[in-house]
């Protein structure tokens, strides 16, 4: 049985590069966890509804990568690993930062989809970890997904937590678009879900400052954004 080798010839800026690739998806995964509940609230989503929808987004990009994966390992095999991966690491970007900026709840799960659907660089990655290792160097490779993964999963929530609504804690960013706003529309005055209409119809007939008041969860997204985008030239 071959274990791990981390001799004197392992391709370790190889290696940790993918891994930080691997990283980069599990914070994007991973860093709205903490806040997701009070993102799906702040889109004027009921009380007893928050717990539902807080888990369709939450989930919303993990079920967008299962068929993005098969299409995405298709289109390596014809075009070549590195070009999907870059546009992986951009479609993930955008969908984080258009997570931080959505307007509603129903926008909100479009960006995670988007998000989901244009970065399959999970298969991506394993195969191009194959090809540039040699058999004996593969386990100890594919052990560094597993850790960057869990390092990420670490990261994820730490940041989002932490960066949620700063403005709450920080009085210098008091006034600036990631403070927190009251909704100024009450939901009781609108009609019965579906959620996805109820949102728009929130967002609508809200003031400007109530349609901005999702943005407080914008800086950990941010962060999240620049770190798929570090990567893309490795």
């Amino acid at each position: 049985m071959v274990g791990p080798r981390f001799g004197p010839d392992f391709p370790w800026t190889k290696g940790l590069a993918l891994a930080c690739i691997t990283l980069s998806e599990s914070v994007c995964s991973t860093v709205l966890y903490p806040f997701v509940p009070f993102m799906v609230r702040d889109f004027g989503v009921p009380d007893n509804d928050v717990g539902f929808y807080a888990g369709l987004l939450a989930s919303a990009y993990n079920i967008a990568q299962i068929p993005a994966g098969i299409f995405w390992g298709k289109m390596s095999d014809i075009f070549g690993r590195r070009p999907v991966l870059f546009v992986g690491l951009i479609g993930q970007s955008l969908g984080m930062l258009g997570l931080g900026l959505s307007w509603s709840l129903t926008s909100a799960i479009a960006m995670r989809c988007f998000g989901g659907l244009a970065h399959g660089n999970n298969g991506v990655l394993r195969a191009l970890l194959k090809e540039i290792m040699r058999k004996e160097q593969q386990s100890s490779a594919f052990s560094l997904f597993g850790a960057a993964w869990g390092i990420g999963f670490f990261i994820g929530p730490l940041l989002g937590g932490e960066l949620s609504r700063l403005a709450d804690r920080v009085p210098a960013l008091q006034g600036t678009v990631i403070e927190r706003q009251p909704c100024t529309a009450a939901p009781s005055k609108l009609e019965p879900w579906p959620a996805a209409r109820h949102s728009l119809r929130l967002n609508e007939s809200a003031s400007p400052s109530a349609r901005v008041s999702a943005h407080a969860d914008l800086l950990p997204c941010l962060v999240a954004t620049c770190n798929s985008l570090i990567w893309i030239g490795c």
